[in-house]
């Protein structure tokens, strides 16, 4: 299987798997919106840009915490 088909079926199942409050009504546009998040982030790094904010910081650590400013539940607000 392809890695994107891969990627694509996790973000749109993560983002299934949320409560309507921490995704909106749309269950396929919130995983769209989960894989151009993860589109651009990991874009950033090939370019050179994310230096300053990432510093030493595990890449996958931060993305975890950008999803979460995102996409919330009840339980983490």
């Amino acid at each position: 299987m392809p890695h994107r088909t891969r990627a694509a079926q996790v973000l749109g199942a993560g983002a299934i798997g949320l409560p309507a409050a921490g995704r909106g009504d749309d269950a396929r546009l919130t995983g769209v919106a989960a894989r151009a998040l993860t589109h651009g982030f990991a874009t950033l790094p090939l370019s050179g840009n994310p230096s300053g904010p990432l510093g030493d910081r595990n890449p996958e650590e931060v993305f975890r915490s950008l999803t979460g400013l995102l996409f919330t539940t009840p339980e983490s607000s």
